[in-house]
């Protein structure tokens, strides 16, 4: 459990590290909140915004399917293999809300309106 943890924290690390230099440099290249900017300066910004914000939001619906179809494994004294599908796909569908609302609210916060 360890190693999956420390890979993750990892992964999260290396991916805000990679995002955070990419958007100071973007932002500061071309000049994204200093007046107007035109499209050849927003649309590389937007696709890094929502690069990252597919890497980072993604595997948390992953884990969130996994967390409940684990839990249910561990927790049930008999469990069946029908029922831990069924779930599997019954928690899909929140897991893609999340993922398509975290990903919008990412754009959103660090894109902004704009």
């Amino acid at each position: 459990m360890k190693k999956w943890m420390g890979m993750g924290i990892g992964y999260y690390a290396l991916c805000i590290s990679v995002f955070w230099t990419g958007y100071m440099w973007l932002t500061e290249r071309y000049q994204i909140f200093n007046g107007p900017v035109d499209a050849a300066g927003r649309e590389p910004f937007f696709h890094w915004v929502k690069a990252f914000g597919i890497l980072l939001i993604v595997p948390l619906g992953f884990l969130m399917v996994a967390a409940g179809v684990l839990t249910y494994r561990h927790s049930s004294p008999r469990p069946r293999l029908w029922i831990t599908v069924l779930l599997g796909m019954l928690l899909a569908v929140p897991a893609a809300f999340e993922v398509f609302f975290g990903l919008v609210l990412f754009i959103l916060f660090f894109h902004g309106f704009a």
